[in-house]
């Protein structure tokens, strides 16, 4: 079980830097892993990249979030609106 966690953190890191090759499926190792972005619909740049396993149907996603620019962070965030 922690082997396959791992190797599926590998793989993680391995596609948020932009490449998967050679990776194989972390619990079957049954074939070569694929992954697909799937941008958030609100526009903002971030979004998650599904990795899986097309053979066995394996599969996990990755969260990849816009970083904020300094002057973003320096900024309050917006008030609450009343219902």
């Amino acid at each position: 079980m922690v082997e396959s966690r791992d190797r599926w953190l590998a793989a993680a890191k391995a596609v948020v830097e932009g490449s998967l090759t050679g990776y194989r499926c972390p619990e079957n190792d049954d074939a070569d892993l694929r992954s697909e972005w799937i941008p958030f619909s609100d526009g903002g740049g971030g979004g998650e990249y599904r990795v899986y396993c097309p053979s066995c149907g394996a599969e996990n996603y990755v969260l990849v979030r816009k970083e904020r620019s300094a002057a973003e962070q320096e900024q309050p965030p917006p008030p609450l609106s009343p219902r």
